[in-house]
């Protein structure tokens, strides 16, 4: 309970939580995801006079200068790509503008991390990384690591780091070495098992609520017929439809994804698909 953390959860959305005590103590997101971290499509950190300097020089709406900043941004606007892994291909050839968004992306982890240690008094028990970039390009974390090695003490193990990957055979782990002073991980993350429990626990502290199975066995001549039916979920099957079908559309994303590197493994797929089809049965049988 009295752990501190600095989490890195570095994907094409991306943000660092400070964990004081067992808590999140801060986050880099704002009212919206826009802000902190650049992202994928998103520009993280502006200075708030943009919106208006754009309308005016640009003569676009407000709508407009949002729909740019929230998908037109980050990775995409300055390179072209939103994927880590074109823009890490296309500073592998030497393109200038991915190498620069590449610094920029670092810079701006690296300033929240810093944010972050101050904030916890430098008494971090670890440092990790997760989520499709964070779990997958070792060169982020050690273009991190190596920023804040001098000031933190924190030494990178880079042999442990390029052997980490959801794509290769060792998934998690430490990456740095014994002498560090503050242990590195990369963990894997699983947001949609997370969807799933905080779904359970928020509907338990609205509502309790029974769920009630009734299996039936009606033998037939060519076999056996197996029914399911369920009691409602009285005052709460809206809450739990909208949860569980944002986690079913993720899914949908993800399993786009499994023939790609930065992918997830089935068993990661499991719990929600298992809620899913729980949820589905409940609807058909009304």
């Amino acid at each position: 309970d009295d752990v501190n953390l600095i989490i890195c959860h570095i994907g094409s959305g991306a943000s660092i939580a400070a964990i004081k005590d067992g808590k999140c103590y801060d986050t880099t997101m704002g009212l919206t995801p826009l802000d902190g971290l650049m992202m994928g499509t998103r520009c993280g950190d502006i200075d708030a006079s943009l919106v208006s300097f754009m309308k005016e020089n640009a003569k676009k709406t407000e709508s407009e200068v949002m729909d740019d900043l929230n998908k037109k941004s980050g990775f995409l606007g300055i390179v072209g790509k939103n994927d880590f892994r074109d823009v890490e291909a296309l500073a592998n050839q030497g393109n200038k503008k991915a190498k620069l968004a590449i610094e920029m992306f670092k810079n701006s982890i690296v300033k929240f991390i810093a944010e972050y240690y101050v904030d916890l008094d430098g008494d971090v028990d670890a440092i990790v990384f997760t989520a499709g970039v964070g779990e997958n390009a070792s060169i982020i974390r050690k273009l991190v690591i190596d920023k804040i090695s001098r000031t933190t003490g924190i030494v990178l193990d880079e042999e442990k780091n390029n052997a980490i990957a959801s794509f290769k055979d060792i998934h998690e782990g430490i990456i740095t070495k014994d002498n560090s002073t503050v242990p590195v991980y990369v963990i894997p993350t699983n947001e949609e098992l997370m969807i799933v429990k905080d779904t359970y626990n928020i509907v338990n502290k609205k509502q309790k609520v029974n769920v009630v199975i009734r299996i039936n066995i009606i033998p037939q001549t060519d076999g056996t017929d197996v029914k399911l039916s369920f009691t409602p979920f009285t005052g709460v099957s809206i809450f739990l439809m909208v949860w569980l079908s944002m986690a079913l559309a993720m899914q949908i994303l993800i399993i786009a994804m499994i023939t790609v590197p930065y992918s997830f493994t089935i068993i990661q797929l499991l719990p929600t698909f298992i809620a899913g089809i729980f949820y589905l049965i409940f609807l058909s049988t009304g």
